[in-house]
């Protein structure tokens, strides 16, 4: 499970790295936090496949100011603003194209037993690169970073 506060361009590895560097100095300020999930859908990417996702009931203050830390320190190392609005959710599963029809199977299997609902406590937050291996999306933690309690 993960839920995305930013992309970053490939190829942008040096400046990731002085990213990764800074990120303590940045996060400090913002305590572990609670999410409460609700609902759940798809994004689809056509023939790249798609993502299944768990909504959020509320974006909770620490989350909202922790995003906005790492996009002022994205901009300060010289990324462009990202054009997407940030809209949490949490990433459940990725999905090929030729699976598309079992997803929408099981969202609608969820949606008959009343959605997804709980609560999670957030306690870190990880830098991630994403790679690809034919036909898989997989992801590595660059760095791991705790929030305090």
């Amino acid at each position: 499970l993960h839920l995305t506060l930013r992309f970053f361009p490939r190829g942008a590895e040096p400046d990731i790295t002085i990213l990764k560097a800074n990120l303590p100095t940045f996060i400090s300020p913002c305590p572990a936090f609670d999410l409460t999930l609700k609902g759940a859908g798809l994004f689809t990417k056509g023939s790249q496949g798609g993502v299944l996702w768990a909504g959020l009931e509320s974006i909770p203050s620490p989350l909202q100011e922790l995003q906005k830390a790492l996009e002022k320190w994205a901009r300060h190392l010289g990324f462009a603003t990202d054009p997407r609005d940030f809209n949490p959710h949490v990433t459940l599963a990725r999905y090929r194209a030729e699976q598309e029809s079992e997803s929408l199977r099981l969202l609608e299997a969820l949606n008959r037993k009343g959605t997804i609902e709980g609560n999670m406590k957030v306690k870190e937050f990880a830098l991630m690169k994403r790679g690809q291996v034919n036909p898989e999306c997989i992801y590595h933690d660059l760095a791991l970073y705790q929030l305090p309690a």
